[in-house]
């Protein structure tokens, strides 16, 4: 696995937007390939996604712990087979720390920073006919 650039100045190629489940993923798959020239960038302080924003009482997941993690990072000291919302978050916390993830996460300012210097596009309505063309 590669190592991550965290320090000086770099080109930034890809920049991954949240760090729940799919951003952490990501990130970890960049670092496989050997790709160190991405961020992560999070409207939090925090990464965790769906877990950190919702810490409401009994909340767990809908879906087998087993299966509600990657394949190649199981946890067989799942608590319950449907697992609390704070062990999940645990997990992802974990797996971030242990792939470095945790080293390109930009909380919010760095989001702020992000959305002043991209643009998003998008299809605009006009250019989509309603009628295929033969």
């Amino acid at each position: 696995m590669g190592t991550l650039q965290t320090s000086g100045k770099r080109d930034l190629r890809y920049g991954i937007i949240g760090a729940g489940m799919s951003g952490i993923l990501t990130a970890i798959k960049l670092q496989e390939s050997g790709t160190t020239n991405f961020a992560i960038y999070e409207k939090a302080e925090k990464l965790g996604g769906t877990w950190r924003e919702n810490t409401y009482p009994g909340i767990r997941c809908d879906v087998p712990s087993h299966l509600y993690s990657y394949s190649f990072e199981p946890n067989p000291d799942w608590s319950h087979p449907y697992s609390p919302g704070d062990e999940i978050q645990g997990y992802f916390e974990k797996v971030s720390a242990k792939y470095g993830v945790d080293r390109v996460f930009k909380d919010g300012q760095g989001f702020k920073y992000f959305k002043s210097k991209v643009k998003i596009l998008s299809p605009k309505p006009q250019n989509i006919s309603p009628k295929p063309q033969i």
